[in-house]
């Protein structure tokens, strides 16, 4: 079922308001401070609000159902300390995001990545300091997809399910996908927790991976990087030479070189 990013879109809205309430207390309305919140934010009032849900609900009864499970409306709780650590990919604030759904691409959102629960997380406000801020899981088994804009740089993320048996030690889930012709090259962005003083620790623990054949190689040494390419492996050793690229420091663009230079050169030879 195709649905348009608009109504999508006033969905979250709406669903993000109605929950906020439902978490947040019954006399959230009635409040002054919780009300000015509202109307600072949305410009709407008390009463406009209600009458908003009410007439969404009528107009839209017969496919809320479904366009809640598209977006899964389940509340993600902070289970972490924010100011001390968080599983959140490279910062705690809501990003520019788009999300890939059965082909078509939803945007203008914003959205965190989870790399210790492997969720995508989307904020109704631009932070997560405001208590009435509501914070949802979407639905990551029908999510394709999804681009994160950080520091204004576009990351692509692909949902992958491996279900080969040479790739038993491959976890499904989001993957970022840097290099994908011949050759690959993504990855895992995940964190491990530890406790420290008490406190939960979140430490980033990023995997690598290249697929030169079939299988995907966790990068974890120069040795086995080369390895990897078989019988163009020197061919590869005097590229990271000629190209002054050390492996211990090689950063994702200069892996991604060294891949598109293998894919230029694979089939030579033969």
């Amino acid at each position: 079922m195709n649905y348009s990013i608009k109504n999508i879109k006033q969905f979250l809205f709406i669903t993000s308001i109605i929950l906020v309430i439902k978490y947040s207390g019954s006399n959230i309305l009635s409040q002054n401070t919780n009300y000015s919140s509202f109307e600072n934010s949305y410009g709407i009032t008390a009463d406009s609000l209600k009458n908003l849900q009410k007439k969404y609900i009528r107009n839209n009864s017969k496919s809320l159902r479904n366009k809640f499970d598209i977006l899964n409306g389940t509340e993600y709780k902070i289970y972490f300390n924010l100011n001390y650590s968080h599983p959140f990919l490279f910062t705690k604030h809501p990003n520019p995001a788009s999300i890939i759904i059965n082909g078509q691409q939803i945007n203008d959102l914003r959205l965190n990545y989870d790399t210790y629960k492997d969720e995508l997380v989307y904020n109704s406000r631009l932070d997560f300091e405001n208590y009435y801020s509501l914070i949802i899981s979407l639905n990551k088994d029908i999510i394709d997809g999804f681009i994160l804009n950080i520091n204004n740089k576009d990351l692509e993320f692909k949902k992958l399910v491996f279900t080969d048996s040479i790739y038993q030690n491959m976890q499904n889930g989001f993957y970022e996908i840097l290099y994908d012709y011949k050759s690959s090259f993504i990855i895992k962005h995940k964190s491990e927790l530890k406790e420290v003083e008490s406190i939960d620790t979140y430490n980033y623990k990023p995997e690598k991976y290249i697929k030169i054949n079939k299988a995907y190689l966790n990068i974890k040494g120069r040795r086995s990087f080369l390895k990897a390419f078989g019988n163009k492996s020197k061919e590869i050793k005097k590229f990271l030479k000629s190209s002054g690229i050390l492996f211990r420091r090689a950063t994702n663009e200069q892996i991604v070189n060294v891949l598109k230079y293998y894919d230029s050169i694979r089939n030579k030879g033969l």
